[in-house]
């Protein structure tokens, strides 16, 4: 992907991410230099390190993530 728009479903493309191959849906984006915090489908992997580690809260989901780790879905 060149860019991402808000609410595009994307799947991780970058092979050898812990992600690869998973799908989630663009939630914000960031102007400085085009990544995007992108709320996955399902839990991340505990080898991540996550912002927002609540399971309460709908963020520990998000994950960011720039355009060229990623294809639209």
């Amino acid at each position: 992907m060149k860019y991402f728009h808000n609410k595009d479903r994307v799947r991780v493309a970058e092979i050898g991410n812990h992600l690869y191959g998973k799908f989630g849906t663009v939630v914000r984006l960031l102007m400085r230099d085009h990544s995007a915090w992108v709320r996955m489908d399902e839990d991340l992997p505990d080898s991540l390190v996550c912002s927002f580690p609540d399971p309460t809260d709908h963020r520990h989901r998000d994950i960011l993530l720039w355009p060229d780790q990623c294809e639209k879905a």
